[in-house]
């Protein structure tokens, strides 16, 4: 300790804020209150003339699952349909909007929310609320009891713009105009089929081909939020700082590139990205007819989740060609982007490496959660930082070529290389409603 430098702990830090009041208010579904099914939108419109915190808000609702009765040409009732690990992964898209312009529209969200929650710790409201942790019956034909329960659920962890890692998350509608949010819920394809382990199932195929008349009710739907009422002085203050010019509001956005059927040897997917901070990248291979059959897919004793969201690098190595320049250097094997998907998550929540308890090996790593990743922003200490910084590989204001490079040793069947890729965009407003994205 040099001088008169004293600990933290030492300092009297108090601040005072008054003079504003808040409420929760919930905001029902526009038009039809009813039930939603599987692959149908829904929207909700911010209340007029309000502050809200955009990444307080949760989704309610009532889910439950519904299928004919399974059997494998032995014994009767001897499997389920259920939700899938995380209830946010019956979302496909989602969509905000400021006076009929879209903000933000994430597509394959199911897909992401999966690909990005096997890195993060989840709490014991994440178990109660939104089904992270899915507890899926183990039993013999004789003691398998198929249910088709009802429960309430909560989404209220999100990406993008309404994340807690935006730098702000506080907007105003009268700024913004009339703000909608639009939820495309996921079809059967990424539900879990679970059955009896002693069944007379030929192959997986035939499991898949036993279920029919799959369907999914979301009713009871409600967002809620916190309104915040504050004083005079908050809005002249924010009217006289828009008359100045625009703000800003920094934010992550993420988009799949997915290519077609991987063979043994040389792979690729090529791709062009134009973003003033590409953030970092996780490619895999994923199963390539997981949206084709229109059907459930068998739950995954290893990621306790639908095999639909299965992520295989089994005999891979993996490298990126960024603009001309191969990064990294060498080719990544199955260890290498173990490794370095620690680094990546190291700093993207609490500063430290995310221990998934579900990956016991490397070889469990390849076989079920595989991501080669590609960091190319400053990440140390990202979570501690008060100000979010935007620090990723820009591309100039041109689309810049990439290619993700995959070399399979011995036969890949029925997977497709697939590519995440983080950046981070510029939402831009000012006093007259006026509101652009910057990319």
């Amino acid at each position: 300790m040099e001088g008169n430098s004293y600990p933290d702990d030492f300092a009297y830090k108090l601040s005072k804020f008054t003079g504003f009041t808040k409420n929760i208010v919930e905001v029902f579904p526009d038009g039809d209150r009813g039930s939603y099914g599987l692959g149908t939108r829904v929207r909700f419109t911010f209340p007029a003339g309000s502050t809200v915190d955009l990444s307080d808000i949760c989704l309610h609702f009532t889910g439950s699952v519904d299928y004919a009765q399974i059997n494998d040409g032995t014994n009767d009732a001897i499997g389920e349909v259920r939700f899938s690990r995380d209830i946010a992964t019956c979302i496909s898209q989602l969509t905000l909007y400021s006076n009929g312009k879209i903000l933000q529209q994430i597509t394959d969200y199911n897909e992401i929310v999966n690909m990005l929650k096997d890195w993060k710790e989840t709490s014991e409201q994440d178990e109660i609320l939104s089904h992270t942790d899915p507890i899926y019956q183990d039993a013999t034909v004789a003691d398998f009891a198929p249910s088709k329960p009802t429960n309430d659920f909560v989404i209220k962890n999100w990406l993008g713009i309404m994340s807690k890692d935006a730098s702000s998350s506080i907007i105003d509608t009268n700024i913004f105009g009339q703000m909608i949010l639009e939820v495309v819920f996921a079809d059967a394809n990424q539900l879990v089929l679970n059955v009896a382990s002693d069944h007379d199932f030929a192959d997986s195929t035939a499991m898949m081909n036993a279920v029919s008349n799959v369907s999914a009710t979301f009713s009871n739907l409600k967002l809620s939020m916190t309104r915040y009422n504050m004083p005079m002085e908050y809005y002249n203050t924010l009217e006289r700082v828009l008359s100045n010019g625009k703000r800003r509001i920094l934010f992550d956005h993420y988009e799949l590139i997915e290519g077609t059927p991987a063979n043994a040897g040389y792979n690729s997917v090529r791709f062009n990205i134009n973003s003033q901070s590409i953030n970092y990248m996780l490619g895999s291979l994923v199963p390539t007819n997981r949206k084709q059959t229109g059907k459930p897919k068998l739950v995954s004793s290893y990621t306790n989740t639908s095999s639909y969201y299965n992520r295989v690098g089994t005999g891979v190595s993996t490298q990126y060609v960024v603009g001309s320049t191969k990064l990294p250097v060498n080719a990544q094997s199955t260890t290498d982007c173990y490794v370095n998907t620690l680094r990546l998550w190291g700093c993207k929540s609490d500063g430290k490496y995310h221990h998934n308890p579900s990956i016991e090996s490397l070889t469990t790593f390849a076989d079920h959660f595989y991501t080669a990743p590609l960091s190319l922003e400053y990440s140390t200490n990202m979570c501690h930082r008060e100000t979010k910084m935007m620090s990723g590989l820009s591309t100039n204001n041109l689309p810049l070529s990439i290619t993700f490079e995959l070399n399979a040793v011995g036969p890949i069947n029925g997977l497709s290389p697939l590519v995440l890729v983080s950046t981070s965009r510029i939402l831009e407003f000012d006093a007259n409603q006026n509101s652009d994205i910057v990319i």
